[in-house]
């Protein structure tokens, strides 16, 4: 495939690649009622470029002709049509197979130890897993069918789990006293099992240059990943090891303390198994901001870091998951409630209660993928102010509410984009 057909082939895979994650997103969440919502809106800009094309055809015929060209000769897709209908079973279906990803990965550890132990007098196990987590393997599984959901089945998604699993071992003998020449050699079996992680999976299922963009784009699409990338053109935010120190804003409703996730006290410090707090540690930043201010307990990033990864809300890779909010702060003693994409009035009217609302951002002035920021205010001009974990001069600066619910996440996992906390 020469450079030119293979882009415009990946620009047209991506469209679909959009549509199908929007779809399984739709299926993940809402079952059969969420995926063919979600059909039907992953089609839509596709079906109005249709119609906007044949549109201006038509103007330039007689207006009885344009209105002559009625609904069935425009072949909307219906979610009452059979092959959507089919789509929308099969997406569910897939979508709770990738649910169960964790739950495949431990059977087939568990296969796995149990093959090699089998016969020897004593099995200790080391385990190093969650390197890949279940946005990466959606996705790889995705690209490695080509998105053909009817290819997905159990087996299949249960192969691809092994093939990402790697293991070695070896043999200890010992005895049970000290005296070898009285007792039969016991055998002690060591076995090391592990996760080999996404680039490693994708190639070990041999993928092209072409299947790894693929999977790439449709991992992004599924989880917004929080990792900054200091070498985009539109990063804006605070070098890492930057000296912030101790900072605290009194220019809302309630003072607020600041943390910034790139301050050199913790920007180096892990977050999971290969990620760091400078890099995508903007969910505990956030949550350590809100826990700081609304409780008497000051917890900073390094600190909260080491409680989210402990439990579970670290997604390797990603940052982190979107329930360590809303969860987190239940945890610390906070009210949360979800107002959804659409709770504008509800969002301004708690910032001027003086509450704190937690906002997972999508592409635009925040980010260029998925970013947590604290919304920690809003002026008597109807500005919002926020606490942004990466940038102190962002967090400075006053943003048009326009801006900021625009830009929001449109995803609403775990009942986001917004948590009012109080």
């Amino acid at each position: 495939m020469n450079d030119k057909n293979q882009g415009f082939s990946l620009a047209k895979l991506a469209g679909i690649s959009h549509s199908v994650a929007t779809i399984l997103n739709g299926a993940i969440k809402g079952g059969l009622y969420g995926a063919a919502i979600a059909a039907a809106e992953s089609f839509l800009p596709q079906l109005l470029k249709i119609a906007g094309c044949l549109f201006l055809l038509v103007v330039l015929l007689p207006f009885f002709l344009f209105l002559s060209l009625v609904n069935p000769n425009f072949r909307f897709p219906s979610v009452e049509d059979d092959e959507v209908i089919a789509m929308n079973q099969q997406a569910a279906f897939v979508g709770g197979l990738y649910e169960n990803f964790d739950l495949y990965t431990r059977l087939e550890a568990d296969d796995i130890i149990s093959n090699l132990s089998a016969g020897y007098d004593d099995v200790v196990v080391t385990e190093d897993l969650g390197n890949t987590n279940r946005s990466w393997l959606t996705a790889i599984s995705s690209a490695h069918h080509d998105q053909d959901l009817f290819k997905i089945s159990e087996s299949s998604i249960r192969e691809m789990v092994r093939q990402n699993l790697a293991y070695s071992y070896w043999v200890e003998v010992y005895y049970t006293s000290s005296d070898e020449d009285e007792d039969d050699p016991l055998h002690r079996i060591h076995i090391s099992l592990c996760d080999i992680g996404p680039q490693a999976l994708m190639t070990k299922l041999r993928f092209d240059p072409f299947h790894i963009r693929w999977a790439e784009f449709l991992h992004n699409n599924l989880a917004e990943s929080q990792a900054i990338d200091l070498s985009s053109p539109d990063y804006t935010g605070d070098l890492p090891g930057a000296a912030i120190g101790d900072i605290s804003f009194a220019d809302g409703h309630r003072e607020v303390v600041y943390w910034n996730q790139m301050d050199r006290r913790w920007c180096n410090e892990p977050y999971g198994k290969t990620q760091t707090i400078g890099y995508a540690g903007c969910g505990p930043t956030a949550l350590a901001m809100v826990v700081s201010t609304l409780t008497d307990r000051r917890m900073d990033p390094k600190e909260m870091a080491d409680w989210a990864y402990e439990n579970g809300y670290c997604c390797e890779g990603d940052g982190s998951y979107r329930t360590l909010i809303p969860e987190g702060a239940a945890h610390f003693g906070l009210s949360v409630s979800c107002p959804g994409r659409d709770g504008f009035q509800e969002v301004v009217d708690a910032l001027a209660e003086g509450k704190l609302v937690v906002a997972i951002m999508g592409l635009g002035h925040f980010t260029t993928s998925g970013h947590f920021i604290v919304l920690r205010g809003v002026t008597t001009e109807g500005k919002l102010l926020v606490a942004n974990p990466v940038s102190l001069t962002k967090s400075q600066q006053e943003w048009d509410a326009g801006i900021v619910f625009s830009e929001a996440s449109s995803l609403d996992a775990a009942g986001g984009p917004f948590w009012v906390i109080g």
